[in-house]
């Protein structure tokens, strides 16, 4: 893939996306990756950088006659087609946020007290004893997490040791680890047990902890309780608008797949409607770049900076675009990205 980019046969986006086809969790993620491959990404850069390139031309005339005044039409184009060509870096670069998880998959940990049923919920999903369960609190004294595929969204379920009060050491550094996969969580699933009594409790203890972050308020262990129980204590959990569920016997499973896939409900238009998404947060990082750049000739063109200046940034503009497809792109960067591509091992 090297010699093939090193040659021109491919550019550095497509032979990245090469990479990202071997490591495709999904048919989403090989989609993408397939797409990127064919040059549907390259070529929206090769526009962008047109785009800005006749807009360089246009300062480069003006430089070559230093007594010529830009005309009002000159000025008007130039602010237009800079307004225009951001609008399209602002919407590649917000897409990101969302394609970055076909590469890493959407982050959902599962969290709550002790003994309410998370690794039987994590083993449940994953259809296998990937962690140990048992009846004594604190089983669990580390994160676990495995890759699922949830309706064509890879999903990295984490298993995470009970939060409570501990003076045990281990178990101490566990809930220490849990506490750091919430602030790195795409979807939070925050377990409770259905036949506590002090669920209310625990439900807005959950709720505090969490009010910065995405989760869902799912109730385990339903199967454990008589109909009529069940019904009553539904009716006096309303508001928090919770999801039943039994780990143990799968009831509610199928409702919950679809609400973790609804959390990446962009992921899922992407397939059906083609969208382009930015999967690479190298690519993400040359757009930002390319961005500022932008930002500051529109900035000298309302405080009248001499063209030369103009003309420099925009300059640095294409140049940092670019890095993307790899016409400016350094030896370090090339060393960088190719020596994730050894797969013979």
């Amino acid at each position: 893939t090297r010699r093939a980019f090193l040659n021109g046969r491919l550019d550095l986006a497509q032979a990245e996306a090469v990479a990202d086809m071997i490591s495709a969790r999904t048919e989403i993620s090989l989609k993408s990756a397939t797409e990127h491959l064919e040059g549907k990404l390259s070529d929206t850069i090769k526009v962008l950088a047109g785009k800005l390139r006749n807009l360089l031309a246009l300062l480069e005339a003006y430089t070559d006659f230093p007594e010529e005044e830009i005309s009002e039409t000159d000025s008007q184009t130039l602010r237009t087609d800079l307004a225009d060509i951001k609008r399209d870096y602002l919407s590649l670069i917000d897409s990101y946020e969302h394609g970055k998880i076909l590469k890493t998959g959407l982050k959902v940990p599962i969290v709550g007290k002790p003994n309410v049923g998370k690794s039987s919920l994590f083993n449940r999903l994953l259809d296998e004893n990937r962690t140990i369960v048992t009846e004594i609190p604190g089983t669990t004294r580390d994160t676990v997490s495995e890759f699922i595929n949830i309706e064509g969204l890879p999903v990295e379920l984490i298993d995470t040791a009970g939060i409570r009060e501990s003076g045990d050491t281990v178990e101490i550094e566990g809930i220490k680890r849990a506490r750091e996969e919430i602030k790195k969580a795409d979807l939070i699933l925050a377990l409770v047990d259905m036949t506590d009594s002090e669920i209310i409790a625990d439900i807005t203890s959950l709720q505090k902890a969490l009010e910065d972050s995405s989760y869902l308020i799912v109730a385990n262990k339903v199967d454990r309780l008589e109909q009529n129980k069940l019904d009553a204590r539904r009716i006096s959990l309303a508001e928090f608008n919770l999801l039943p569920i039994s780990a143990s016997s799968g009831q509610g499973l199928d409702k919950l797949k679809s609400l973790i896939a609804k959390a990446g409900s962009s992921l899922s238009k992407y397939g059906t409607k083609g969208g382009l998404m930015l999967t690479n947060v190298r690519h993400r990082d040359a757009l930002r770049k390319s961005l500022d750049f932008i930002d500051k000739v529109l900035e000298g063109i309302e405080t009248g900076h001499s063209y030369e200046f103009l003309a420099f940034d925009l300059k640095n503009a294409i140049g940092s675009i670019e890095e993307i497809i790899g016409v400016t792109t350094s030896e370090d960067i090339l060393e960088l990205i190719f020596s994730k591509f050894c797969i013979g091992k």
